[in-house]
């Protein structure tokens, strides 16, 4: 049974296509004018509020695409005139973003609520998982190769040893600690390649016992190096 009865998408309309997707997680095109469906894909179970689509114009070998997030941890391009799965990208137009971060819980809630960001030939994506559960998998911002699906970059929300911040959390932290995420859209400054992360709280609301310290990169605006993903600022 579908879990959701609300709406909380941001249409978006390219040379004059409406793309959106549904309270049941069925991206479609529509002629905005009648509302006549043009294409409409699936993304399957329906269980975690998915805020948008993200639209990257292609290039010569690849055609416009658009990108969207799946309620259990995916991310899906779909070719924007014909709504079908693009084989190029990842394992058959399907990144499995689970890999590589959920294996200690595969229980755990993983996804993208809000769709990422393009920058040149990358998409910047963040995570939402259980903010208020003191154990889950990294929150980590990551950056995929439009053309391949291939891993380009990682931005640790919580600093790993010998990153920067590393000690204004307890010792650990980062293996377990589910928080802090990046789970609204990234901003980005073409002119400057510069990309702008909201980053979330770092533990449970109302209670941080289990998290002394400064606690870099919580409840900060972040910027990165869009193309490297190194760390340029922090608004806290």
């Amino acid at each position: 049974m579908r879990a959701l009865t609300s709406t909380e998408a941001v249409p978006i309309m390219i040379g004059g296509i409406l793309y959106t997707p549904t309270v049941q997680h069925i991206v479609v095109a529509l002629e905005p004018e009648t509302g006549t469906v043009i294409w409409k894909y699936d993304l399957g179970k329906a269980s975690a509020p998915l805020r948008g689509v993200t639209y990257w114009q292609g290039d010569k070998e690849n055609p416009p695409e658009i990108l969207a997030g799946t309620s259990d941890g995916a991310l899906i391009a779909l070719n924007a005139k014909t709504g079908k799965l693009v084989p190029g990208f990842g394992n058959e137009g399907r990144v499995d973003l689970r890999v590589g971060v959920t294996e200690k819980f595969p229980q755990a809630p993983y996804h993208m609520s809000s769709p990422g960001t393009v920058y040149r030939s990358l998409i910047i994506t963040g995570a939402q998982g259980k903010e208020d559960d003191p154990d889950g998998p990294a929150m980590d911002v990551r950056a995929w190769d439009l053309q391949s699906g291939r891993l380009v970059w990682t931005f640790h929300t919580i600093p790993h040893p010998g990153e920067l911040g590393y000690k204004t959390w307890p010792k650990d932290n980062w293996i377990t600690a589910g928080s802090p995420s990046n789970w609204g859209a990234p901003t980005v400054d073409t002119e400057r390649g510069l990309v702008f992360l909201p980053i979330g709280q770092p533990a449970a609301q109302y209670y941080g016992g289990a998290r002394h310290g400064q606690n870099l990169y919580s409840s900060s605006i972040v910027a990165l190096d869009a193309n490297t993903g190194k760390y340029a600022g922090i608004s806290s």
